[in-house]
């Protein structure tokens, strides 16, 4: 479910997909969307009261989170985890790095290199390890999860945490693709005013805002090819064993 807050993008509470068993996940339990450093006060308010989050697990890098810091929810845990290698997203427009300079002329090209490290990488591995842990450590809380734009590094999150609770596949790469619902009146707004009348602009807009089936398809099948399966790599990298699936489904789902 979208839901609607004032300074905070793509924000979802995942609890409307159900297992072939009819379960489903808890209401208030876990949401996902984008960074709070742009939170309102009645943001906050929200996050604290009516959706009661604990929990707020950050997986932007160390040089994001000094510059956008998060408005902070009271009462809550703050962790940040950084979920890729440091250098692998470019900072910006005053970015002068070789991976900026990739992501304005080939933006697919670049975003498909993002995912490749969050599926190889052991930076990614060791922080997805921590984010499971995390949930473990405080007894399954309310947590939301987010990065900057709440769709690649948080989504890969999503589809981990719902692969262990015991969702279809399908049914999680769906969720994965609702950021697009979500991020669509933003989108069609520069649209409108013309800011993405280029056709170059339109293309990197698209990679940086959206998210396309190919990109979580390609983290699947890199993890299929180094760890076997994602089963496996859950089980053996991330270190998630059959009782900590148990725990995680007792806490997560009814």
């Amino acid at each position: 479910m979208i839901l609607s807050f004032e300074g905070i993008k793509n924000v979802r509470d995942i609890s409307e997909i159900r297992r072939a068993d009819g379960k489903a996940l808890k209401r208030n339990k876990i949401f996902r969307g984008a960074e709070l450093s742009e939170a309102t006060e009645n943001d906050i308010k929200l996050l604290k009261g009516k959706y009661g989050v604990k929990v707020i697990v950050d997986f932007r890098g160390e040089s994001a989170c000094s510059e956008r810091p998060n408005k902070l929810v009271p009462s809550s845990h703050y962790y940040n985890i950084p979920s890729l290698p440091a250098g692998t997203i470019p900072k910006g427009e005053n970015d002068t790095s070789e991976e900026f300079a990739q992501l304005m002329e080939r933006p697919m090209e670049m975003f498909m290199k993002i995912y490749e490290a969050l599926a190889l990488s052991e930076e990614s591995a060791d922080a997805y390890k921590k984010f499971f842990h995390i949930l473990i450590d405080n007894n399954c809380p309310s947590v939301y999860l987010h990065c900057k734009q709440g769709k690649d590094r948080t989504g890969i999150a999503m589809f981990l945490l719902l692969t262990v609770l015991g969702f279809d596949r399908e049914d999680i790469i769906n969720d994965y693709l609702m950021t697009n619902d979500a991020m669509k009146p933003e989108f069609d707004r520069l649209k409108n005013e013309g800011v993405l009348n280029d056709k170059h602009k339109l293309e990197l807009y698209t990679v940086i805002m959206l998210v396309r089936r190919e990109c979580i398809e390609k983290y699947i099948s890199l993890i299929n090819d180094k760890y076997g399966s994602v089963d496996s790599y859950i089980r053996n990298r991330l270190g998630i064993d059959e009782d900590k699936v148990k725990l995680l489904q007792k806490g997560y789902l009814e």
